[in-house]
């Protein structure tokens, strides 16, 4: 399991809440095999077989987000447009068209 942090570093075992596995049913009806992990106040889940992540106050939230960050990853959902971005705060003429892979050490696993 990872045991990281967002900002990239990586926690010693005893740091890290017991890794839990668990068969959990997405909204696709597809069973995933998905890891929870407690890192403080922070459930991450994460579907092992698409490394996909999220996280959430709860397991439940964490869950529940790890399943719109899948259902995202592969493909459903509505693309953001340049007037979501501006209600976001974000100038769209600063994001790429393009989409590009983060740079962010989880990525290199």
């Amino acid at each position: 399991a990872w045991n990281g942090t967002e900002d990239g570093a990586v926690k010693k075992e005893s740091e890290c809440a017991p890794v839990r596995t668990e068969e959990y049913k997405m909204s696709t009806e597809v069973k995933r095999h998905i890891t929870l992990t407690q890192e403080g106040d922070v459930w991450v889940a994460k579907d092992e077989d698409v490394n996909v992540a999220s996280h959430g106050e709860t397991r439940e939230e964490a869950l529940e987000n790890l399943d719109e960050a899948v259902a995202l990853h592969e493909g459903e959902g509505e693309p953001v447009t340049d007037e979501d971005l501006r209600e976001w705060g974000i100038d769209p003429d600063n994001v790429p068209d393009e989409t590009q892979e983060p740079d962010a050490p989880w990525f290199d696993e």
